[in-house]
């Protein structure tokens, strides 16, 4: 409670930037115009043809489909949940003081920023499964260090516990 204000001022900074670069994004991306998007025909709607409908639904008989969403909903879980929990974790498990609720999520945060900028280079040079292995290695490497590493008792826990965030 005496947190509060930390809490909702770090929220409003977080909407408000958010709210900034959702808008930019919306106001900087040039989607295909409608001709564009059939052939440049002029006859309409893409989704509006028969040919483009049953091409639709072909999408749904590939199996990679299904593949690519289960690794993306698995990635975004382990990411959300990662995100949502660590929190609870330093404050109830390793009971750590309270500056430490801000800052761990502000690291994982700070470190998937600057491995969006790595990814490309990687994707390059590894591919794309490859890269994401190693992605995945070291998540469960933050996981495996949370599990067996991170003691409440042990006094370097609160340093231990930001590699732990850069991994996760």
């Amino acid at each position: 409670p005496n947190d509060a204000w930390a809490f909702k001022s770090l929220m409003l900074v977080c909407i408000v930037v958010g709210s900034v670069a959702s808008l930019g994004f919306h106001f900087n991306v040039k989607f295909p115009t409608v001709n564009q998007s059939n052939g440049g025909d002029g006859s309409g709607s893409t989704y509006g043809s028969s040919s483009a409908a049953k091409s639709v639904l072909k999408w749904f008989k590939e199996y990679q489909l299904y593949q690519i969403a289960l690794i993306y909903m698995s990635t975004r879980l382990f990411v959300n949940l990662s995100q949502a929990y660590i929190p609870l974790y330093v404050q109830v498990s390793l009971q750590l003081e309270a500056k430490y609720v801000a800052t761990i999520p502000l690291t994982m945060f700070l470190a998937g920023f600057v491995t969006s900028f790595l990814m490309k280079k990687m994707n390059d040079k590894f591919g794309r499964k490859a890269t994401f292995i190693i992605g995945s290695v070291l998540g469960i490497a933050g996981c495996f260090w949370i599990q067996f590493g991170c003691d409440a008792m042990d006094p370097n826990v609160k340093y231990y516990i930001y590699c732990v965030a850069v991994l996760l």
